[in-house]
């Protein structure tokens, strides 16, 4: 009966009925199902707060298959109830029985450096170098050996070994890479004009400017270090609304996990500063890695629609050095999509992409696919330890952000916001009561940032007295 419904439940996935879907899969999926099925029920478990089924259903699954994708699922139900060590072992076998596999490596080293070991980076240190080779074996595809260096320059930097900061930045510089923000740039021109390299300093800053064509703190690290006028940051494409009415506030926190609880998080940093009337924002990438909506590379098999999908989508968008492609042009993010809303659907999307582009219109491949498709984030869109995993938006924003909401108390709104540096913030759910339209002109200009930030909550409020509050009266 089981592995009856279990077909009937995949048939359903790939016509793209997925809530019918994911339903017998969190009701019949068994340890000896494909990896997929199970993978669904975890998932639909822990959205209902089951969390030791997920965990009996997990460990099974990774006992009987020892896949990649089980040992995932595995580890993050592990992390979700703080068993650090036992997420250490699974990831240190998954390394050891996928020996070629770099992103099984790293996410090994990510669990000790984040995890299980984090006051001794030299234990992940040795576990980054391991991966090297297998990371530079996979150059053109630079994203796995940018991941790495991200973490390394990093433990270099702590520990103040310059020599080897320097030599690690300017590789990882080398490989033109979005995930090298303003913060590297201005470090490695640091190091450079120290040792009285003021040429290559500059070098550094004028690249830096160029990758990253809006960003200030590059501009007022030009001047700091004496190189007279910065590059000019060019207008805008697209202009920011009036925000003169707005106050925000971003929070800096610690670094959000799947181990953290999104709504106690929220509160524990903002409770006590907070006015009646004010809307929190919380990241929509970061909700969705505490729920471990996420698909991280190395782990998950590419069907042949997924890169049909991502190579047409990445023919349409060619891009060059420090530019991100479009999230779909990555077999991984179109891979995510199809799990997310079926094959059906995705062909249909392709279908009136298609369509869209002989008319000239852009965007009717997102608008057939869904809004949950528009969440996804690619790899390198997030902060290490997540930056090689597709994101996709939290399971229910609507519901996540009433709950934040509740436990904020009386008068005080909540949202699930995906904003950018293109001037878009698009509020993917809200608590009642709050006026979605005017919080997303406020979110305009992007305040929580897009790189090294760590500042995912954003207070937003009116910034006059008597001016109508961002929560309608009802709230």
């Amino acid at each position: 009966m089981g592995s009856l419904m279990i077909l009937i439940g995949w048939l359903l996935d790939v016509l793209s009925l997925k809530g019918l879907s994911d339903a017998i899969f969190t009701r019949f999926a068994a340890l000896r199902d494909p990896d997929y099925p199970v993978h669904r029920a975890v998932w639909g478990l822990l959205a209902k707060g089951q969390v030791e089924k997920a965990l009996e259903l997990s460990r099974g699954r990774w006992e009987v298959s020892g896949s990649p994708r089980a040992g995932r699922d595995y580890i993050h139900v592990l992390l979700r109830k703080r068993e650090f060590s036992l997420a250490e072992e699974v990831a240190a076998e998954l390394a050891e029985r996928n020996p070629q596999n770099a992103w099984l490596r790293v996410l090994y080293a990510d669990i000790v450096r984040f995890f299980s070991d984090q006051g001794n980076p030299e234990r992940a240190l040795e576990i980054y170098r391991q991966a090297d080779p297998l990371c530079t074996a996979m150059l053109p595809d630079h994203y796995p050996l940018s991941v790495l260096l991200k973490r390394v320059t990093r433990i270099h930097r702590e520990r103040g070994e310059e020599e080897a900061l320097l030599e690690s930045m300017e590789r990882f510089l080398s490989l033109k890479s979005t995930n090298f923000h303003h913060e590297e740039f201005i470090l490695l021109a640091e190091l450079h004009l120290k040792r009285g390299d003021r040429e290559r300093a500059k070098e550094v800053l004028e690249t830096g400017c160029q990758a990253k064509v809006r960003d200030v703190h590059l501009r007022e690290a030009w001047r700091r270090m004496g190189f007279g006028d910065p590059p000019p940051i060019p207008p805008r494409k697209k202009a920011l609304p009036d925000l003169s009415g707005f106050e925000k506030i971003p929070v800096r926190t610690k670094l959000l996990t799947e181990a953290d609880d999104p709504a106690e998080t929220v509160k524990s940093y903002v409770e006590g500063d907070l006015k009646r009337g004010d809307v929190v924002a919380f990241s929509s990438c970061v909700a969705a890695i505490m729920e471990g909506r996420m698909l991280m590379e190395g782990t998950v098999p590419i069907s042949r629609l997924a890169r049909f999908t991502s190579r047409l989508i990445a023919g349409r968008h060619p891009v060059g050095g420090f530019t991100s492609s479009a999230p779909m042009a990555n077999a991984l993010s179109a891979q995510t999509a199809l799990e997310e809303v079926g094959s059906l659907r995705i062909l249909a999307a392709i279908v009136a992409g298609g369509i869209g582009k002989l008319l000239g219109k852009d965007g009717w491949f997102y608008v057939v696919a869904g809004p949950q498709v528009a969440q996804i984030d690619d790899i390198l869109g997030s902060l290490p330890p997540y930056d090689y995993y597709v994101m996709l938006g939290p399971g229910d924003p609507y519901l996540l952000s009433n709950r934040i909401s509740r436990e904020l108390g009386e008068g005080v709104g909540a949202a699930i916001v995906d904003a950018n540096d293109l001037g878009i913030a698009w509020a993917v759910g809200y608590s009642d009561g709050v006026d979605a339209k005017a919080l997303e002109t406020g979110m305009a200009d992007n305040p929580a940032g897009n790189q090294d930030q760590m500042t995912p909550i954003v207070v937003v409020r009116r910034a006059a007295e008597g001016e109508v509050g961002l929560l309608t009266s009802s709230h």
